[in-house]
């Protein structure tokens, strides 16, 4: 995953992209807040109601799909999407 300003590039190792688009955030809410509109793929053009953690080395977030309420928390679910990235 990389990203850069307000986009993000989710790829696989040969390149290939996954998913990409842009986010905004609201860390001042609790849970954290971020929602997702992706620029390619099924959910393009949607936002996705998320929450997220951040830490040193470490993010992860829970993203709600398009038409649900935003997670309150990481238990996941129908409809939530949870994934972790740690900086190698």
């Amino acid at each position: 995953m990389t990203i850069v300003g307000e986009t993000f590039h989710v790829a696989i190792p040969d390149g290939e992209a996954l998913i990409e688009g842009k986010f905004m955030i609201d860390s001042a809410t609790s849970p954290k807040r971020i929602d997702w509109i992706d620029s390619i793929g099924s959910d393009a053009g949607k936002q996705l109601p998320s929450i997220y953690t951040l830490s040193d080395d470490a993010f992860e977030f829970a993203a709600a799909d398009a038409d649900m309420e935003r997670p309150q928390d990481f238990t996941g679910g129908s409809g939530i999407t949870i994934r972790g990235f740690v900086r190698a």
